[in-house]
């Protein structure tokens, strides 16, 4: 449904008995023709050769009184005047009772015109969206924690939690939904039971595993399965200076303890070192890349650093591959005091 029809009371009553007037449909040339003569004959009116001259009247089958008649009301529809006064033969100027009496007349006429009884009101409505299912072609990521495994599948149109159903496909059999939800009716939010209490791990599923389905409707989409939020994990980091000393060219030094890697962090160490430029020495250049400095677990190691600034402090951070380990060390940088015999 586009539209809304509504239909009001209104009615149209005759002035004089107070009978409702024909529905349009009703009505005919001949009972119109009818009516016009009897209005005619009361107020002492006769229709002249010229009212029925019009290209469309007469019709086929029409006589020229019938046509005369129609114009006239069609003259009066669009308020001509002129026509009017030709159809009735009136002269150019009125005396009193001519000009009462033609009024009485028109206003008799009109009655006749009322062609509808009811007035309809035409409300545009929104446009209607029928339930869909997202899209097949995207890529569903799937989170991982302890408890479940949470996918949102996002773009539906106009959905419901009750009518969506969903399954995980298995390397045998399927998987269920723990919980169901729509929000907005565009994204479906569904929870599944861990991969571990499943049975399987994420590679070890089909290519498209997860499964909506929506009255006849059903869809297969990729997904990804994301892990959970990892475990906070301690930097083995340690610097023992509580400042940085920099001399008036901005270099200045710092010895690094590398200490024991936390239990299941395993992968490449690296330092990224920010707010200076990393030396061999105070002059020249080492190996640093913006990818970091490689490490070795349980080791020490001494840094030139150039560029520092009382302004910016020095951050230190460790990673394992991708994995941050910790939170980087922060140590402020002060400019060294000039001595007795440089003053």
């Amino acid at each position: 449904m586009t539209t809304l029809s509504v239909v009001t009371s209104s009615q149209f009553r005759s002035a004089l008995d107070g009978t409702a007037p024909e529905r349009g449909s009703e009505r005919s040339s001949e009972t119109l023709t009818d009516k016009v003569r009897t209005r005619l004959g009361q107020y002492g009116y006769t229709l002249t050769q010229d009212c029925g001259k019009d290209p469309q009247s007469p019709a086929p089958g029409e006589d020229r009184q019938t046509a005369a008649s129609l114009q006239l009301l069609r003259a009066m529809d669009r308020s001509d005047y002129n026509q009017m006064r030709r159809c009735l033969g009136l002269k150019d100027t009125l005396d009193n009772n001519e000009e009462v009496s033609l009024r009485r007349f028109l206003a008799n006429l009109i009655e006749i015109q009322v062609d509808s009884r009811y007035s309809t009101l035409v409300v545009p409505l929104r446009e209607i969206e029928w339930p869909t299912l997202p899209a097949t072609g995207q890529l569903v990521l799937a989170k991982e924690d302890k408890q479940a495994l949470t996918v949102v599948v996002r773009g539906g149109k106009a959905l419901s939690a009750r009518d969506v159903g969903a399954r995980l496909m298995l390397p045998s059999g399927f998987a269920l939904p723990l919980t169901t939800g729509v929000t907005g009716g565009r994204h479906v939010q569904i929870t599944f039971p861990t991969l571990a209490d499943l049975g399987t791990t994420a590679g070890a599923l089909p290519r498209t595993p997860l499964e909506l389905s929506l009255d006849s409707q059903k869809a297969s989409y990729t997904l990804r399965v994301l892990p959970g939020e990892r475990p906070a994990t301690s930097t083995p980091l340690r610097i023992d200076s509580a400042v940085i000393v920099s001399d008036e060219g901005g270099n200045g030094r710092v010895s690094l303890a590398i200490g024991k890697l936390p239990d299941g962090v395993k992968g490449k160490l690296r330092l990224t070192v920010t707010g200076a430029d990393v030396r061999d020495n105070a002059t020249t250049a080492a190996g640093l890349s913006h990818w970091g400095m490689p490490l070795q677990p349980e080791s020490v190691l001494t840094l030139g650093l150039a560029n520092l600034s009382p302004a910016r402090p020095v951050v230190f951070t460790m990673f394992a591959d991708d994995v941050k380990l910790g939170e980087g060390v922060q140590i402020p940088v002060e400019r060294s005091r000039p001595t007795a015999s440089a003053r």
